[in-house]
Formats: C-alpha cells, sequence, structure tokens
C-alpha cells in the first residue's frame, strides 16, 4: 500500500459502522441470524478494510464476527485456493 494513500474518511465510517453491527448482532451469530451471502459480503469487506488499515484494531463486536466467519471451513479453503502454491 503506498504510504501516500489517505485513508482518513474510511476510518471512522468503518469503524462506525462495525460498531452500528455489533449492536445490531446482539442476539445472533450472522447478519441474518444464520449464514448467508449476506456474510460472504460483509467477510470481504472486513478483509478489505485490514488490507487497507492493518495498523487499526476492528472493534471488540467486529472482531468476534471476523472471527466466527474465519472459522468456518469454507473460508479456510477459499483462503487457501487464492494463495499461490
Amino acid at each position: 500500500m503506498p504510504k501516500s494513500a489517505n485513508f482518513g474518511l474510511i476510518r471512522p465510517i468503518a469503524t462506525h459502522n462495525w460498531v452500528k453491527m455489533g449492536q445490531d448482532m446482539r442476539e445472533k451469530d450472522y447478519l441474518a441470524g444464520e449464514f448467508t451471502a449476506a456474510d460472504i459480503m460483509m467477510g470481504y469487506a472486513l478483509r478489505s478494510y485490514q488490507r487497507l488499515l492493518p495498523d487499526e484494531a476492528l472493534p471488540a463486536n467486529a472482531r468476534a464476527y471476523w472471527d466466527r466467519l474465519t472459522a468456518r471451513d469454507a473460508y479456510r479453503a477459499a483462503i487457501a485456493a487464492e494463495s499461490p502454491e
């Protein structure tokens, strides 16, 4: 990532959204209650956020959700398939 890249606007918006997402998910593990395509899309957003701002810690609620997503066998298989051998 170029050092000149300015992600100053992304940080507060993304953090606000991750916190809001956690509040909306207080009693469920996934966005729709069970794992759906929405979780795949949100997982991509979280992964992109971490790649763009690697030094930023995810809020606890987003970290717990991310941990659930990345613990799935299908996620690990997709990451393994993406990586060159």
